[in-house]
């Protein structure tokens, strides 16, 4: 599986609960404090020009009441977009923490190190969960021994756990 596609099952299993799709955008507009469901995730490509798109998604928006927040990850389509908006006067805030499976750390370049100091680049941290598996909602943690056995040495990034008393001391220095 590639990093994509995981991206894609992300928006699928945690994605806003009644999205609208405008020319290959998936627009949110779900109540509460996460950004992910109330903002344009520009997955999928388009026909349109970026400026009519773009222009369009902030009228609908408007209309919603509520701001137009592009949510960026690498996958965004096209991919100039993020330059357009820079040159448009746009400027990132509140980046993420990024998720990723102990099960599906292979599949992320550089991973552990070049991974966690990219990620650091943009502002974003890096939580190591537990292994995922279909219908998994994203909240398993490493809650065994062994799991534990597989975080790399020196991990400096952030681990989810729902068995702190069975982890803590075997992460322990």
């Amino acid at each position: 599986m590639n990093l994509r596609r995981l991206e894609e099952i992300a928006l699928n299993a945690s994605g806003p609960a009644n999205p609208r799709f405008f020319d290959g955008w998936m627009l949110g507009f779900t109540p509460g404090k996460s950004k992910r469901v109330r903002s344009v995730n520009p997955f999928f490509g388009s026909s349109l020009p970026l400026e009519t798109k773009f222009d369009t998604c902030k009228a609908i928006y408007a209309t919603a009441g509520l701001p137009c927040i592009i949510r960026l990850t690498p996958f965004a389509q096209p991919p100039e977009l993020e330059d357009w908006l820079a040159a448009q006067g746009y400027e990132r805030f509140d980046d993420t923490m990024v998720m990723v499976p102990i099960n599906f750390t292979w599949l992320v370049w550089g991973w552990p190190n070049r991974f966690l100091d990219r990620m650091r680049s943009v502002g974003s941290e890096v939580i190591l969960i537990g292994p995922y598996s279909q219908g998994d909602a994203g909240t398993s943690g490493i809650d065994t021994a062994d799991e534990a056995a597989a975080i790399p040495a020196r991990f400096s990034g952030y681990v989810w756990t729902n068995e702190i008393a069975t982890i803590a001391p075997l992460l322990r220095p």
